[in-house]
């Protein structure tokens, strides 16, 4: 009759794993609304990397022309 001690794993003799790094917030960086402006936005080489660290795009001043033109819809303002 065979064994299966083979199958049995002593967990007291595992290796120790080393800690997972983390990648979270940028250091320094304590902020937890992150936002743009949308000429920013609109006028970036990178519209795409800018969505992926923003959590929200604003009209501020230098937007205005922006959001006031005929393009622009209720929803997005």
């Amino acid at each position: 009759m065979a064994t299966h001690k083979s199958l049995i794993i002593d967990m007291r003799r595992r290796p120790v794993t080393q800690k997972r790094h983390r990648d979270g917030y940028e250091d320094g960086v304590t902020l937890l609304r992150k936002t743009c402006s949308a000429s920013d936005f609109i006028w970036s080489n990178a519209p795409l990397d800018v969505v992926g660290t923003v959590i929200s795009i604003t009209f501020d001043e230098t937007s205005l022309p922006i959001k006031n033109h005929s393009l622009t819809i209720d929803e997005v303002v």
